[in-house]
Order: structure tokens, then sequence, then C-alpha cells
């Protein structure tokens, strides 16, 4: 099964945790917020640490544009050896 980590709680995870989970996905998910968890949650997501998310096949950053840079840094030390971030171009 394949599985997806969604970094975020808002309109995007929202979107995309559903359709995942419909289409056989294992999903977990982090928020920065116990009410972002929360939502999570709801939408089906298992809330993890941002840690645990370099195990997942698929890691989506699904939070504010002005927050992608911060999560990068963050998180840069968790992604596993030859993985790279890539982020779609801005508008």
């Amino acid at each position: 099964m394949p599985s997806a980590y969604v970094l975020g709680a808002g309109r995007l995870a929202s979107a995309v945790v559903p359709g995942l989970r419909a289409a056989g996905w294992r999903v977990a998910g982090g928020a920065r917020t116990a009410r972002g968890r929360a939502r999570l949650r709801r939408l089906g997501a298992e809330p993890l640490p941002l840690d645990r998310a370099a195990g997942f096949d698929l890691v989506l950053l699904a939070v504010p544009d002005s927050v992608i840079e911060e999560v990068v840094r963050a998180s840069s030390p968790t992604s596993p050896a030859g993985r790279w971030w890539r982020t779609a171009p801005g508008r």
C-alpha cells in the first residue's frame, strides 16, 4: 500500500487526504496545533510528528507559502540520503 505524509491541515490537506485515502493510500500527517492534528484525524490521517515523514512514499507540504522555506529547512535533516524536496513554482 502506498503511503503519504501530509504536512499541514488546511484547505489543501482537506482536499487531498480524502482523495488519497479513497485511492487506497495510507495517510498520516502533521500540524503545529492540536486543532490541526484533530482536523487531520477527522480527515482520516494518522497524526505523526514530522521526524516520521521520511518513511513515507510521498511527503506533501500543504502549508502556507509564507512558511514553505522554514518547513523545508526544518525537515531537511529528516529526509533520507538520496532524496530531495521538489516544490511547485509560485505564481
